[in-house]
């Protein structure tokens, strides 16, 4: 500013700067922004509806708790993808509604079948310890809806994979987002889940 005034050049201009730099950079601040004020908004009325469903605050939690962990794994690889690769900014957004939507769709298969099978164990060995209700009722709903979440989560994969082949470098960071979200909450409702309900057991789970 001090250079343009002893120019002699107008001081009453408004100056800024432009090309794909100052570009790429106001897109991931405005992305950034967006993100968060929509997660905000999002993950309240999640939870509620989560507790509603549940009837428990700590069922209605772990959908939640597989969906950041499963987000924030996605980022922390795209992190280091993208000092090799180009990407564009969708990949926050991509990761962040992908991973919260398939982390609580995923659980709710697995909660909903444990909670279930907990209830007709309860009802058909009454004098079973907690320890071992939970875990017949764990090997029931992974016998059950293990093998949907792994081919849900396929499927999804192969519509995610699809945008790799496409020209641009926009919908191609889509599709890598897309696909390492996938792959990463599905390997997490199949591992960390079971291992969340195992150490929780079924009183805190169940109704």
């Amino acid at each position: 500013a001090r250079a343009v005034e002893r120019s002699g050049l107008r001081t009453d201009l408004e100056w800024a700067l432009t090309g794909r730099p100052a570009l790429t950079y106001d897109l991931n601040r405005f992305n950034a922004e967006d993100t968060r004020r929509a997660e905000l908004l999002a993950v309240p009325i999640t939870l509620l509806i989560l507790i509603f469903a549940f009837r428990s605050l700590v069922a209605a939690s772990l959908p939640l708790v597989l969906a950041l962990v499963s987000t924030t794994v996605t980022l922390g690889l795209l992190s280091l993808l993208a000092g090799s690769l180009a990407l564009s900014n969708l990949v926050q957004s991509i990761a962040g509604m992908v991973g919260l939507a398939l982390g609580i769709d995923y659980s709710l298969f697995l909660i909903h079948r444990y909670r279930t099978a907990v209830a007709r164990l309860r009802a058909e060995q009454p004098q079973s310890a907690p320890r071992e209700v939970g875990r017949e009722a764990l090997q029931e709903a992974m016998t059950n809806a293990g093998g949907a979440v792994f081919y849900a989560g396929l499927t999804v994969l192969v519509g995610m994979g699809a945008l790799l082949v496409t020209p641009l470098m926009e919908t191609q960071s889509m599709g890598l987002a897309g696909c390492l979200v996938v792959a990463v909450t599905v390997a997490a409702a199949l591992t960390l889940l079971p291992a969340l309900l195992t150490l929780l057991g079924p009183d805190l789970l169940v109704w």
